[in-house]
């Protein structure tokens, strides 16, 4: 499960976003990575594993 603020999601698209998170990708370097960016608004991001 994902979820993140509309910073993090109005930074990049739909299909990079889920490219992402089938390759495992961390909230920290997602983070990272929208922040290289110079974001406009706050970001927040969790990425929960259910097993």
């Amino acid at each position: 499960m994902f979820l993140c603020t509309d910073g993090v999601y109005n930074e990049i698209g739909d299909e990079y976003l889920k490219n992402k998170l089938m390759d495992g990708v961390t909230a920290e370097s997602l983070i990272s990575e929208v922040l290289l960016q110079n974001p406009k608004d706050n970001i927040s991001a969790i990425i929960i594993n259910v097993i």
